[in-house]
């Protein structure tokens, strides 16, 4: 079979079944999180459903024109991102809904291309530093399992085109 061209759908990200979400304290280089730091944080992939984690871009435009024109010109100015996670509540333990507290600040790792268990030298990810609000319960609907939100605060510019490293 041959290589698909540019635009090809066969070349298109396809992100079903390859995410796994992990929250770790500290990451010596953000961009390249370690095997070992991802394996000693919180694997909390299980408890997110396959819609629950969105990223709100929000691009802000700075006025330029002036009163000789009639059009409002506009420049770009800053961008920003709310991220806010959706996860499943879980009885007798609810882990995840336990796990975090307000204001509490780390890294959000989001593997988009494994395919395993567990974190593998050059998997690709997103890392994002964040601060997490309150979890809160989300009303419950019949034929439903109940979850929870949270949303969180980027605390800098995401690094999308993080990999993940043997050491």
């Amino acid at each position: 079979m041959p290589t698909p061209s540019a635009g090809d759908p066969g070349k298109r990200i396809a992100h079903e079944g390859k995410h796994r979400h992990y929250w770790v304290s500290t990451l010596a280089n953000p961009a390249a999180p370690t095997v070992a730091e991802l394996n000693a944080g919180f694997d909390f992939s299980r408890y997110v459903p396959k819609d629950g984690a969105a990223f709100e871009p929000v691009e802000n435009y700075i006025d330029s024109h002036d009163i000789t024109e009639v059009f409002d010109a506009q420049q770009v100015g800053s961008w920003g991102e709310q991220p806010t996670l959706t996860m499943y509540r879980q009885d007798p333990d609810d882990d995840a809904f336990d796990f975090w507290s307000y204001g509490q600040v780390g890294y959000w790792v989001n593997i988009w291309n494994g395919d395993t268990d567990s974190p593998k030298d050059g998997d690709l990810c997103t890392v994002r530093y964040v601060e997490v609000h309150e979890p809160k319960p989300l009303a419950h609907a019949p034929n439903e399992k109940q979850k929870f939100q949270m949303g969180m605060a980027n605390l800098q510019a995401p690094l999308y085109d993080g990999v993940v490293t043997a050491s």
